[in-house]
């Protein structure tokens, strides 16, 4: 781990970023067994359409953080390459590791658009064009992740700088594209075309449909300081959400529907609530000590360490020593079978046999005498009560 290390914005746009859904999660509970997330999708909404001048000149003049596009592109950045977290960790083939940073890369994403108050969407206030930003807390961000709050964050792929393909309707034909590099003076919004300016109907990035995937960073060699701190949050996160879920509805996360949509109600929280580092911890703690599962799972280096097995099986009272365990040099990544094995065994004190029988047998014979006893007190009262008469 090197918390110095910091890794720049992209600088081409032709990669093919090789990265699975991570809106649609499969979210692994160990090695083998898994289920599906469904979360909200704020990945939609991101190719950005233009059809006025004044649209066009305010996306070209600088980064302006009012458009979506930028504000996701932001978000990504921080939750990869401001963390330190690559391609290689999303595609590693340690099904529960790439499970956890494909939910870090979404978590995290979620929570810096949700910190800025930018609208997702579907929400009824939200504008790709124009969107809500508390520029503040962005600026803030900037300062967390070591970067400039000048940083230019647009997608610049595809024609024309980024900035898309220019269309026009051709009778008989239909919206055609054009594929002339675009210039004001040539090219604009207007009813017909003269001799010296030719009408165009609108202007899309046909290329950028996954464009936020370019500022996904592609190779690590550490996590930065930022990025220690997040991803320990979104381990936290991720146990929380998977044990929490089973602990609350006393079932198995990969045989129950419900457990699995309690998973995503939880995941939704933990995004809306911005819970504080200590509710964090907290939480990740009481998810594991209510499930009784064994930490011995290394996500990283100088990282929380994390259940191998994370299905709650019904029945188990093993309990674990489970204090936060840090990953050191010394630890492999993925299971660790010699880690956290000693268990806390809970003893309860019995009576033995003998015991037992001997206890019995007094009572019984306390019980036998309790009729002799009475009647005996019975005829001592009669003849003091006829002894103080006869006086």
């Amino acid at each position: 781990m090197n918390t110095k290390i910091s890794y720049p914005l992209p600088v081409s746009w032709d990669r093919k970023v090789n990265v699975d859904n991570v809106t649609t999660l499969k979210i692994y509970v160990d090695e083998k067994h898994s289920f599906i997330a469904r979360n909200f999708n704020v990945f939609s909404n991101y190719v950005l359409s233009f059809n006025n001048t004044a649209k066009i000149e305010k996306w070209r003049s600088r980064c302006d953080m009012t458009f979506y596009q930028n504000q996701l592109n932001f978000a990504v950045w921080c939750a990869s390459a401001g963390c330190g977290v690559s391609t290689q960790h999303l595609n590693t083939s340690h099904n529960l590791l790439s499970s956890v940073f494909k939910f870090h890369i979404y978590y995290q994403v979620r929570k810096i658009l949700q910190a800025m108050s930018c609208p997702i969407p579907g929400e009824s206030i939200f504008n790709s064009s124009n969107n809500n930003i508390n520029m503040m807390v962005y600026k803030k961000l900037c300062n967390e992740f070591n970067i400039s709050a000048d940083s230019d964050f647009r997608y610049k792929g595809g024609n024309n700088g980024g900035l898309g393909t220019m269309y026009n309707y051709f009778p008989g034909r239909g919206y055609a594209p054009l594929t002339y590099a675009y210039d004001p003076s040539v090219y604009q919004f207007i009813d017909q075309s003269t001799a010296t300016i030719m009408k165009i109907d609108y202007i899309t990035q046909s290329d950028g449909l996954e464009g936020w995937k370019q500022f996904i960073l592609e190779k690590s060699h550490g996590f930065t300081r930022a990025g220690v701190i997040r991803i320990d949050d979104s381990i936290r996160t991720y146990v929380y959400c998977v044990l929490g879920s089973q602990a609350q509805t006393r079932s198995n996360i990969i045989e129950s529907l419900e457990c699995q949509q309690n998973f995503v109600d939880l995941l939704e929280l933990s995004v809306k609530s911005l819970f504080s580092m200590p509710e964090s911890i907290a939480k990740y703690q009481d998810a594991i000590t209510s499930t009784s599962a064994r930490i011995n799972y290394a996500v990283g280096i100088g990282l929380y360490m994390i259940p191998a097995d994370l299905a709650l099986n019904v029945g188990v009272v093993h309990r674990y020593n489970n204090n936060l365990v840090i990953a050191d040099e010394n630890t492999e990544l993925g299971e660790n079978e010699d880690i956290n094995r000693t268990t806390i065994t809970t003893t309860v004190k019995t009576k033995s046999a003998h015991a037992l029988h001997k206890s019995t047998r007094q009572q019984h014979a306390k019980a036998r005498r309790s009729p002799e006893i009475a009647a005996g007190v019975s005829i001592l009262v009669f003849i003091m009560f006829l002894f103080f008469s006869s006086r």
